[in-house]
């Protein structure tokens, strides 16, 4: 009986640890996706600037 106590506990445990991972490995892949998308924008918005800088030096 023992025997199989520890087995249903050691089941419990992997099982627990599996999606306490899987969960965090989630989390961080939509955090990483949001962080993209905030630096991709704020590259975009430098580029724009960056742009209208050299239009106006063509212009002068």
């Amino acid at each position: 009986m023992d025997r199989d106590q520890k087995f249903y506990q050691g089941l419990i445990l992997l099982g627990g640890t599996f999606f306490t991972g899987f969960f965090v490995g989630y989390q961080f892949k939509t955090w990483r996706m949001e962080w993209l998308k905030r630096r991709r924008e704020r590259l975009a918005a430098k580029l724009q600037q960056t742009q209208r800088e050299i239009d106006m030096l063509k212009n002068n």
